[in-house]
């Protein structure tokens, strides 16, 4: 998935069932002949943004289209998009109240960066990329609004995070005696074979003097030879982790017997866990709290907010407050 994929909500495929809408509505039936599912402070989010959401994950991550189209997924779903629509539109609503400023010049730029590495990374061609948009049914200028989407929650995201001052950061980190704690890191390459027989070939060519990558690529049924650096940590099998951080740079595992496979892991660089200075965790402290005041924040709006949608949904705890 490309780099910045990420900073687009990730929305579910959902079934409508246009009931009862919540008391206070006051002409459901024209609400439900126009196809609205919600309203938000008297905008409406109408039921084709549901099936928009849907197509651009598909476009993402197109796998996810046999997951999410089975049925028993419509109720779970059907809360978690209306209420994601949600907080975005009151995201985009407090953007506009606030007259944050808006770089349209940069939304731009952003998505034809994006769009590139969508292309490489996924479709490998403009012609399949374009194909895949037909498909679905999506068109450039709806992409490029997705991404405004997106990049005005960063500008709120942002502008809350002005309020956090580094007393407060100072503060949060000497609440957690754990932030001090940098943990133990490696840089780290593996092979994963799925046999002990395979695994014992490829060590002895190994520790013969062959290229750990080359070797990699010839025998791992994971493609990944070279993982880069991990955390001590990181959430991953602790027999990995274990074998990983009992290694000195430039020594190659024994072959390491795990439940899908023979792993063996050699590392180049190795970082001891320390205790770390306010300085170095500053940032890292102040994301949180960022985090945390913009998480608050939007709650308030939400809850200042006027909120028609279907009762059933209503009467739930919004997914992202679980």
């Amino acid at each position: 998935m490309p780099k910045r994929a990420y900073q687009l909500t990730v929305y579910f495929f959902v079934i409508f069932l246009l009931m009862s809408l919540i008391t206070g509505c006051s002409d459901p039936v024209s609400i439900s002949e126009r196809n609205v599912v919600a309203r938000v402070n008297d905008e409406d989010i109408e039921k084709r943004e549901v099936q928009d959401y849907l197509n651009l994950i598909y476009l993402y991550i197109p796998g996810a289209q046999e997951i999410y189209s089975q049925e028993e997924y419509a109720d779970i779903l059907e809360e978690d998009i209306v209420w994601a629509l949600i907080r975005d539109r009151i995201t985009q609503q407090e953007v506009n109240r606030l007259g944050l400023f808006v770089n349209e010049e940069k939304i731009e730029q952003d998505y034809r960066q994006e769009r590139e590495e969508l292309i490489k990374d996924i479709y490998g061609s403009e012609e399949e990329y374009n194909a895949r948009l037909k498909e679905l049914g999506l068109n450039e200028s709806y992409l490029i609004r997705m991404n405004r989407n997106a990049y005005l929650t960063q500008v709120l995201y942002e502008h809350i995070g002005l309020n956090v001052t580094e007393e407060e950061a100072r503060a949060f980190v000497e609440a957690d005696p754990h932030f001090w704690v940098k943990p133990a890191q490696a840089y780290v390459f593996q092979i994963l074979v799925e046999t002990k027989e395979e695994a014992r070939n490829v060590h002895t060519l190994l520790m013969g003097g062959a290229d750990f990558v080359a070797i990699g690529e010839q025998y791992s049924m994971d493609s990944q030879i070279e993982l880069g650096h991990i955390s001590e940590q990181d959430m991953r099998d602790p027999l990995f982790l274990d074998a990983v951080f009992s290694l000195d740079p430039g020594e190659i595992s024994e072959p390491v017997e795990m439940s899908y496979g023979y792993y063996i892991i050699k590392i180049t660089e190795k970082d001891e866990s320390r205790e770390s200075s306010f300085e170095e965790v500053k940032d890292e402290a102040m994301e949180f709290k960022k985090r945390e005041y913009f998480e608050e924040y939007v709650q308030k709006l939400i809850q200042d907010a006027n909120i028609e949608t279907f009762k059933k949904l209503m009467n739930k705890t919004p997914p992202y407050d679980k």
